[in-house]
């Protein structure tokens, strides 16, 4: 009498092999995650870029904050706030003279490297200017900040 069926020893080698590529799926997914929720970071700060233009454009003077009664729904849809966080992003309106005509934008990355891609492009600082009344201080804009000026 010949019985049929796997030994124990095969199944555990079975589900030992589909525990590592599981275990190998999930940590690419997670590093995916986090590289789109940068490119929503760098779109993010593009979006408030061109809505502070605007505000300019009306008001001959940058909002002193990225307050949502100033900007929407004339400037912006919505300000946007980080994807994983929910925090809003680093700003601050810089003066020269007695007005707002100057600002730094900036997002933390989660995954780009200092001095590659989008970062090998933007500001790096945080001594541009005087902080304008009722803004928040001005903040470090060296990698992993994507960060940005007018």
């Amino acid at each position: 009498m010949k019985k049929s069926g796997f030994t124990i020893i095969e199944l555990l080698v079975t589900l030992a092999i589909i525990g590592m590529l599981a275990s190998l799926a999930m940590t690419s997914l997670t590093a995916s995650r986090a590289k789109s929720r940068d490119a929503a970071r760098v779109s993010d700060v593009k979006q408030l870029q061109n809505a502070l233009q605007l505000y300019l454009n009306d008001n001959k003077q940058y909002p002193a904050t990225l307050d949502p009664a100033e900007l929407v729904p004339l400037h912006i849809r919505a300000v946007p706030r980080d994807p994983l966080t929910g925090a809003s992003y680093s700003y601050a309106a810089l003066m020269s003279g007695n007005r707002c005509i100057d600002y730094h934008l900036g997002a933390t990355l989660e995954t780009v490297s200092a001095g590659t891609g989008v970062l090998s492009n933007d500001f790096d600082s945080g001594s541009a200017g005087t902080v304008c009344t009722g803004s928040a201080a001005n903040f470090d804009g060296t990698d992993p900040v994507y960060d940005v000026r007018p």
